[in-house]
């Protein structure tokens, strides 16, 4: 039969106002395909308290789920979005190509650059951080890069079945 899981739509949304958490979120725009576990399109929202730009897509389903998209997040005030009961802000630049659906068998990319934290008007910055992950049946490479560390993880066991592993 048919189901929700059977439906794509085109969708192109301009919404001066919705309100979420108590907070009215200003001047959204969404233009792009959406089924029940995929978005294809761009997202950007222009309000006093949060800007972003998502271009991009991200499929969880089953079938070929992937994550390739760019996000923007020019700046978020989590405190005056109703998120948090501190004085925080965030910007950041992501860039995500990842395919699979957990961690034994995600591969790509994510690079998140301009990372800039506020809390209580004290920042902290994060030049770039690079996550890379290489799954095969018979080999896992993982890295992490940073301006402040790096890590490797290369092997023959998935990082998921490690703890099943070291438990013997």
């Amino acid at each position: 039969g048919f189901t929700k899981d059977d439906i794509t739509a085109n969708i192109n949304i301009a919404a001066d106002k919705i309100e979420l958490n108590g907070y009215p979120y200003r001047r959204l725009t969404i233009d792009g395909m959406v089924s029940a576990a995929m978005f294809h399109g761009k997202a950007e929202i222009q309000d006093s308290n949060i800007a972003f730009i998502f271009d991009g897509l991200i499929n969880t389903g089953k079938k070929d789920p992937s994550y390739k998209f760019t996000f923007d997040l020019k700046g978020a005030d989590l405190q005056r979005l109703n998120l948090m009961d501190d004085d925080i802000r965030i910007a950041a630049l992501v860039t995500s190509s990842l395919t699979g659906e957990g961690v034994n068998d995600i591969n790509g990319i994510v690079d998140v650059r301009k990372v800039v934290i506020t809390k209580n008007g004290k920042r902290y910055l994060i030049d770039s951080l690079m996550y890379a992950s290489v799954n095969n049946a018979n080999e896992t490479h993982i890295s992490f890069a940073s301006t402040m560390f790096a890590a490797t993880f290369d092997g023959t066991t998935a990082l998921g079945d490690l703890p099943y592993a070291l438990k013997y």
